[in-house]
This record gives C-alpha cells, sequence and structure tokens, in this order.
C-alpha cells in the first residue's frame, strides 16, 4: 500500500510542463525538409512537453529508502504513464494524416519518431504539446581501417618500443 500510494504521489510531482511561445523545428531539420521538397520524406524526433523530471523521483525514491527493484519499477512505470498519458491524440493525429510513412512512440524520454511530409512536421511544430522537433539524423557504421590477422610482436610483456 505504501509503495502504491508513493507511487502515485511521485507520479503526480514529477510530471512537468514546460510553457513555451513558439515551438522550435531544429536548423537541420529545416535544412532537410528544404533540400526533400514538398513531396519528400523527413525522419524526424517529436519532443512531447510533458516529460517525467527524473531527478526529482530519484530524489524522492532515495529519500523512501526504495529497495532498487521497487525503484526500477517506479521509474519505468512513471515514465511509461507519461508517454500514455500524452502521446495518445499526437499519435492518432499522426495515423489519420496523409504523408506519414513511419511512426515510433518512446516511453524513455517521452519522444515520438515522425517520418513524414515537411507540411506534416509543419503542422506538428504548431501543437501545444510538442516542445521541440529535431532531424532524426542515420547512423553510420566506421568500417575498420584494416583487416587480417593481427601481427606478432616480439616484445609482447617486454619495454615499449622507443623507451630506454
Amino acid at each position: 500500500m505504501k509503495l502504491h500510494l508513493l507511487l502515485s504521489i511521485c507520479a503526480a510531482l514529477t510530471l512537468c510542463t514546460i510553457t513555451h511561445g513558439e515551438t522550435a523545428i531544429d536548423n537541420n531539420l529545416m535544412q532537410r525538409m528544404d533540400e526533400v521538397g514538398p513531396k519528400g520524406t523527413v525522419s524526424t524526433l517529436v519532443y512531447l512537453v510533458d516529460y517525467v523530471d527524473v531527478k526529482s523521483l530519484s530524489d524522492s525514491i532515495t529519500q523512501a529508502n526504495m529497495r532498487f527493484a521497487d525503484r526500477h519499477q517506479l521509474v519505468v512505470e512513471s515514465l511509461q504513464a507519461t508517454a500514455l498519458s500524452t502521446q495518445g491524440s499526437i499519435l492518432a493525429s499522426l495515423r489519420s494524416q496523409q504523408g506519414v510513412t513511419k511512426i515510433t512512440p518512446f516511453w524513455i524520454s517521452n519522444v515520438i519518431r515522425v517520418d513524414a511530409r515537411p507540411d506534416v512536421i509543419n503542422k506538428l511544430a504548431n501543437r501545444s504539446d510538442v516542445l521541440h522537433i529535431y532531424l532524426n539524423y542515420s547512423i553510420e557504421l566506421v568500417t575498420p581501417v584494416r583487416m587480417g590477422p593481427v601481427e606478432h610482436s616480439d616484445n609482447r610483456g617486454g619495454v615499449e618500443p622507443g623507451i630506454t
């Protein structure tokens, strides 16, 4: 009972809303939207206004002397509850719009990946529940400089070359 009460109190206290005047679209995203044109698709990360203040939640957990497993459960459930309660309307809106090719909601940071046309992204930027929209950069793998067998060294375990 104590845990559920603490969970309810912490979740209510840690849900934060940032007030802002205008949602900013990242400059790199704006540039990418110009490059692809009105019919192209851009991959974005949409950060929502509501989020869990993990620092405050952590402080309250520390004061309550919670066990690690209970702490983990509380943090995960708080993050999931925030995403569940705040992402529903934006997800429904995105699913009904043309020009959206991919939607992936994330709960760990209350972010939604949206691959869509620039007009859809601009509409998202005008929503009151959207804080900021960033370009979702593609991940580039680094190829090894050289491949092959490892060279054998005569001084393994000995003095480093160049040191006298």
